[in-house]
């Protein structure tokens, strides 16, 4: 089932990266229209980057709380 799904958002996601792409390169003037392009695509970067990492590891021990203080 996963695999069935990524086999149609992989494509999905190309085809939009690719015609995104084109529409960038298509409209853009000047060094500052590629500027502002680069911010906002190392923006996106970042904010994926920062989802995606885990700071966290729950699985190797678990965290509980006692009621006695040490």
């Amino acid at each position: 089932m996963v695999r069935r799904r990524l086999a149609v958002q992989l494509p999905a996601f190309c085809l939009l990266v690719a015609g995104l792409a084109y529409l960038v390169v298509s409209s853009a003037d000047s060094w500052a229209d590629w500027v502002v392009f680069g911010v906002l695509v190392l923006t996106a970067l970042g904010a994926a980057i920062a989802v995606h990492e885990r700071r966290w590891h729950t699985r190797g021990r678990p965290i509980s709380r006692s009621s006695e203080r040490p």
